[in-house]
């Protein structure tokens, strides 16, 4: 029994690590807003984003380690889970 559970609990996690897709893509600066900046994914995109349509995100003024123009370029640490997360951006 004990030895089943453990198996359980392995395969769960396992199945966790799986399902979590990181990356580093390059996005264009498209708007910028008052407190976020729109961005549209150029290069780096990972193809087995589960949001297969997915190109296009408005990230907070936070998230962006220097003020930014708009058509500039940036880095930014993309977690999809259970949404995408977008963190820790940098220009290009």
């Amino acid at each position: 029994m004990r030895k089943t559970t453990v198996a359980v609990l392995f395969s769960c996690l396992a199945l966790a690590a799986c399902g979590t897709i990181e990356a580093d893509p390059t996005f264009l600066v498209i708007e910028v807003g008052e407190t976020t900046y729109d961005l549209n994914v150029t290069s780096g995109r990972p193809h087995d984003l589960v949001a297969d349509n997915w190109y296009r995100s408005k990230v907070g003024k936070a998230e962006f380690a220097e003020e930014v123009r708009q058509g500039d370029h940036v880095v930014c640490h993309l977690v999809e889970s259970d949404g995408i997360r977008i963190t820790g951006c940098r220009k290009a």
